[in-house]
């Protein structure tokens, strides 16, 4: 949502096109080279490219870091970009960004494919859960957050109560 957002911004003065397209690829070594943190292997493919302005070459290598904006104030925290990169990152994918002022940017962010009823994978490097044992009260008006909120609790080992 995030990168259709700064896409958005973007292109707001002068139009343009949004493109978001996905696809399943298989990296191998000669890829992973370029491509820090990632192995070899299947990833899904997810890219999303705009004609806007694009991004300065001189800014490019500070779009992923925390509080960096562009936007004027009141419209960007800065913090967009870095918190995709770092969700991206959780799930042992990466994500990369090209720009061409004048032309547009595009993002394309890699996670590792994980086939049917492999739902205990551990991915190499991903960070392990903590496991609790406590009893936790969960409260919210909407009940669908509240269910999904307790299953994710007791999937961790926590007694949930839910309200």
């Amino acid at each position: 949502m995030n990168l259709c957002t700064n896409a958005y911004y973007a292109m707001r003065e002068t139009g343009g096109v949004l493109e978001v397209s996905l696809q399943q690829i298989v990296l191998v070594q000669e890829d992973v080279d370029t491509k820090m943190r990632l192995q070899p292997g299947a990833y899904l493919q997810l890219t999303v490219q705009d004609t806007g302005a694009g991004i300065p070459e001189e800014l490019m290598e500070k779009i992923f870091e925390p509080y960096f904006t562009t936007k004027a104030q009141g419209e960007g925290t800065g913090l967009g970009l870095a918190l995709v990169q770092s969700i991206v990152l959780d799930f042992c994918g990466d994500i990369t960004a090209y720009s061409e002022p004048g032309k547009g940017t595009a993002f394309h962010v890699y996670l590792p494919v994980i086939q049917a009823g492999e739902e205990n994978v551990q991915l190499e490097g991903a960070p392990q859960l903590p496991k609790g044992t406590e009893r936790i009260l969960v409260v919210d008006d909407d009940q669908e957050l509240v269910r999904m909120n307790q299953k994710i609790l007791e999937t961790l080992g926590y007694q949930a109560i839910a309200i």
